[in-house]
């Protein structure tokens, strides 16, 4: 017996047979034993450390499951989309958001309408109340006369996470809509991938403005991907 008789097992890599291995990363998987690279998960799925499947590649937090796609789990927000031909990522499905006034639940196989009176942008796992209503997100929300709203929106920017932290995204926004910057917070960013392409083109910046209520609904009017693109490049 020889020491490079001791392989990998699946899930973790090393450079060569009789060395130490380590657990695949998160993102990626390996289904094989021994040497070799992790390969990683398809477009808009991710792993947990030392995954050994391809199904362990599910749908990153906000997507749910469309029936005939095992690879995909229900989760929140998202649906996973089946592709063949050229587009497809090897051995998998990718995924996709929920439309805007919809939201996915874990344990769902399909994204659900909004309730009355409250709304979500794309990808979303609850709902929020619409101006001129308010309510805990993905709760009942009732009408108020004088209160603040939570306008909520997404901004698609072509840039790249890691590039996203360097320009002055909230006080740009908030210029752009006559905000103070203390009433625009970020409530997530997530990078989007082209179904050609395994790199991230662009990011989804899930946007909240707290505001009179008298003035919510001029703001999600004015809270749109191209006017608030425009601000932010001049």
């Amino acid at each position: 017996d020889e020491l490079t008789d001791c392989t990998c097992v699946v899930g973790y890599t090393a450079g060569t047979d009789g060395v130490q291995c380590s657990a695949c990363d998160a993102r990626t998987y390996k289904a094989v034993t021994g040497a070799g690279e992790c390969s990683t998960c398809p477009p808009g799925t991710s792993s947990t450390s030392g995954s050994g499947q391809l199904k362990d590649c599910t749908c990153l937090p906000g997507f749910s499951n469309l029936p005939g796609f095992s690879n995909t789990r229900a989760d929140r927000g998202w649906l996973g989309i089946g592709m063949d031909g050229p587009d497809r990522p090897p051995g998998g499905a990718a995924c996709a958001a929920c439309d805007a006034g919809m939201f996915g639940t874990a344990g769902s196989a399909d994204c659900q309408v909004c309730p009355p009176n409250s709304d979500s942008c794309s990808g979303s796992s609850l709902c929020y109340c619409s101006p001129g209503f308010k309510g805990d997100d993905g709760g009942a929300c009732t009408a108020c006369s004088d209160c603040t709203s939570t306008v909520t929106f997404t901004v698609t920017l072509a840039i790249t996470e890691d590039d996203f932290y360097y320009i002055p995204y909230v006080a740009g926004v908030a210029q752009a809509l006559s905000l103070t910057s203390s009433s625009v917070s970020i409530a997530s960013v997530t990078e989007q991938f082209s179904r050609r392409r395994l790199l991230a083109s662009s990011v989804a910046v899930d946007t909240t403005a707290t505001v009179p209520t008298a003035k919510a609904a001029a703001v999600f009017r004015a809270a749109t991907s191209e006017n608030l693109n425009r601000a932010l490049a001049s």
